[in-house]
């Protein structure tokens, strides 16, 4: 399965956004495309504009990666980005990068208003280190554009001249962040909230993400698109700060989780970590979570002739009956009203991911197992849900979710596993060998290396030699 993720002491997510527009709207709403591609880019471009919205209607690649355009310079170079709500700078692909992944590399000596005279600016340095490699160019400034919308000044942004090979195998041009500034690594402040503040609208990005193949995706600035939201209800839950980048604060978009539970099997506690991160293909779990929601699911008859798991992954044939596997709950403290719950619901069509090899299909659990204590939400759950971003009020939004109870009783569940006690438990497991100690003492950089970072798996290559699950105490 295709996915980027980033891991620190706990789990991360993503970089993405950086602008600074000029609307000359007050309190108005800019909605731009956010595009699924094929590995394949069609260069014919559809575009269709609809008052202020564009659509840019590209193949869909295994419901995995979502794109969309920007622009960078004068006259302005268009480009194919990630919209992340896992980091906070901006970075495109540049002229001298021959090995870097999507098409387009931007020329800065074509644009009149590109400079390199800014504070630590044209400097050789990182740009940004991920789980499957690196990212590697120097800062400058200059003028972006989104929906045909120009900042009136510059923003800081990274000129990718060098990646890893990993890196190279992803298809999109740049990354550009919806995170809080925390996130950021020169941009200061977040290039997200520039822009909305130049643009007199509200800081908040609602993500609708299309599935199947189908056309449509989008990104909202400024509020939700009335026709995607449909007359449903968006029920929220807080953001909540954390000390995973560098003391306490505002970073990744973190919420608490009440409870996490796949049928039978639940795993309840108090403000678990849980990052929602539209950079992240998945759901990553803590590895113990893992290993008992997989061994719950070959117990159900549907998994009896036509399901395989290892330790990295659970996948079915194409005769599976998805049907007759449970749903996946998630529960969350309502915002403004923490005795009730914001509860997510998702069929199994909904976590299961469907590809095909040599014609057959198949379909990977979109739930898989990670060395951390954090959970990160991935496109997995924001395809069933139109989700709302909303830094004015420090709070995530999932339009159509439920209201509930904060805990499903114990007797309703089998196996009810405090997620404190297994946190607790890896912690001391992993501290006795000195790894907790030793990542968490690193500098800010290799933390948030550890937070996640783009990794790219074909489906179906995580299981190169299937076998049955064993029990949870061999595995």
């Amino acid at each position: 399965l295709e996915d980027r993720r980033r891991m620190p002491c706990m789990m991360g997510s993503f970089v993405y956004l950086k602008v600074a527009l000029l609307i000359a709207a007050t309190e108005a709403i800019l909605t731009i495309p956010i595009e699924r591609r094929a590995m394949k880019i069609n260069q014919n471009l559809n575009f269709t504009n609809f008052g202020s919205q564009i659509d840019v209607q590209l193949q869909n690649f295994q419901d995995l990666q979502f794109f969309g355009p920007i622009s960078i310079g004068s006259p302005p170079q268009e480009f194919q980005v990630v919209f992340d709500t896992g980091s906070a700078d901006l970075w495109i692909t540049g002229r001298e990068c021959y090995q870097c992944g999507g098409e387009e590399r931007f020329d800065i000596t074509r644009s009149t208003t590109a400079t390199k005279d800014c504070l630590d600016c044209g400097k050789q340095r990182q740009l940004d280190t991920y789980g499957s490699g690196f990212v590697d160019g120097y800062v400058f400034e200059d003028i972006l554009t989104i929906d045909g919308v120009s900042a009136l000044s510059s923003v800081r942004l990274g000129y990718a001249n060098k990646m890893s090979a990993e890196q190279q195998k992803f298809k999109d041009e740049g990354i550009l962040g919806l995170g809080f500034t925390p996130l950021a690594e020169y941009s200061n402040p977040s290039p997200a909230t520039s822009f909305t503040q130049d643009a007199g609208i509200e800081d908040s990005y609602a993500f609708y993400m299309t599935s199947g193949g189908s056309v449509g995706s989008q990104l909202t600035f400024g509020g939700v698109d009335p026709v995607l939201l449909n007359n449903q209800t968006v029920e929220y839950t807080p953001v909540i700060k954390t000390n995973l980048v560098s003391g306490t604060n505002y970073a990744y978009w973190t919420v608490a989780m009440s409870e996490f539970a796949v049928g039978e099997v639940a795993f309840t506690g108090e403000n678990v970590l849980t990052i929602v991160d539209t950079g992240t293909s998945l759901v990553y779990v803590p590895m113990e979570y893992a290993y008992k929601i997989y061994n719950s699911l070959k117990d159900y008859p549907a998994a009896k002739y036509y399901c395989q798991a290892n330790m990295n992954a659970f996948v079915c044939t194409g005769n599976v009956d998805l049907g007759r596997f449970p749903d996946f709950e998630l529960r969350f403290p309502r915002y403004n009203d923490p005795g009730n719950a914001t509860v997510l619901r998702l069929s199994p069509q909904d976590y299961f991911i469907p590809y095909e090899i040599q014609g057959e299909k198949h379909y990977q659990l979109g739930i898989l197992g990670a060395q951390s204590s954090t959970v990160i939400l991935g496109d997995v759950v924001l395809r069933k849900y139109y989700t709302l971003f909303d830094k004015t009020n420090l709070r995530i939004g999932f339009a159509g979710a439920e209201v509930g109870d904060l805990y499903v009783k114990p007797s309703k569940r089998r196996d009810p596993y405090p997620l404190a006690f297994i946190i607790v438990t890896a912690l001391v497991v992993a501290g006795v060998s000195g790894s907790v100690g030793y990542v968490c003492m690193k500098q800010r950089r290799e933390r948030r290396r550890r937070q996640g970072g783009y990794q790219l798996a074909v489906p179906g290559q995580a299981l190169p030699n299937p076998v049955p699950i064993a029990p949870a105490q061999e595995l």
